[in-house]
């Protein structure tokens, strides 16, 4: 809208990347760019928030593509008569191919499944970590009240992975409420390859047990146990 301002972080990028957002900013004086410490993720979004002109701010990560409702989904909730602090908005994957196609079914939540919870459906989430809630934030959507921001403490600056989840807890145990936006969907550009895939789930159980998330840790402990009795099930028929 004419009144909402973007702020673009260009966190110390070595490619055009600087280039480019000066030409979206020339272009358009709702553009503000901000220069990164370039430290992590943590850090950067730290200083998003505390230069934001608005009392609430939403996230996205770069691999994402919002969908046309992304923003009025998330702002959606915030438009309550009793408006909550925290929005976490959901995210879909993309495929293509038998690793990607296989991927979204295997390891990411189902935006369908989620607007049609049966029991079998939370079930299987709470078994594969598969689910989209309320309760816990993913960094891809997401949207803030400043306030809430500050509450909490900001994203943990020491993390380098699992700092969205982490920030979730903290702003819900200043007794900040979060609702679930169903509408407000990204598109994130998953990796088709095996050993990244691998790698990524590697660093998010490493950070989150770093973080002293139990959360986070029982959910990975949860889903590894699922995983490895797959291939036992699938073995004997």
């Amino acid at each position: 809208g004419p009144d909402d301002e973007y702020l673009l972080l260009d966190d110390r990028s070595t490619d055009a990347t600087g280039a480019e957002l000066a030409a979206w900013a020339a272009r358009d004086d709702r553009i503000r760019l901000l220069e990164g410490p370039g430290v992590n993720l943590s850090v950067a979004r730290n200083t998003g928030f505390a230069e934001a002109r608005h009392p609430r701010v939403a996230c996205t990560d770069a691999g994402c593509a919002p969908g046309p409702q992304w923003l009025t989904g998330l702002r959606a909730a915030f438009a309550e008569p009793d408006p909550v602090d925290l929005v976490v908005g959901v995210y879909d994957v993309d495929g293509g191919d038998p690793v990607r196609d296989a991927a979204r079914v295997a390891l990411f939540p189902s935006i369908e499944e989620a607007r049609r919870p049966g029991a079998l459906t939370r079930l299987a989430g709470r078994v594969s970590g598969r689910s989209f809630s309320a309760r816990r934030l993913d960094g891809r959507s997401m949207a803030c009240a400043v306030p809430a921001w500050e509450a909490a403490g900001g994203f943990d600056a020491r993390l380098r992975s699992s700092e969205d989840a982490v920030f979730g807890d903290a702003v819900l145990a200043t007794g900040a409420r979060s609702a679930l936006a169903l509408d407000a969907r990204v598109t994130w550009a998953q990796t088709g390859d095996l050993a990244d895939m691998a790698r990524m789930y590697a660093k998010y159980g490493e950070w989150g047990g770093r973080a002293g998330s139990w959360q986070l840790v029982s959910r990975d402990l949860v889903r590894a146990s699922a995983y490895a009795v797959g291939p036992l099930l699938l073995a004997t028929g």
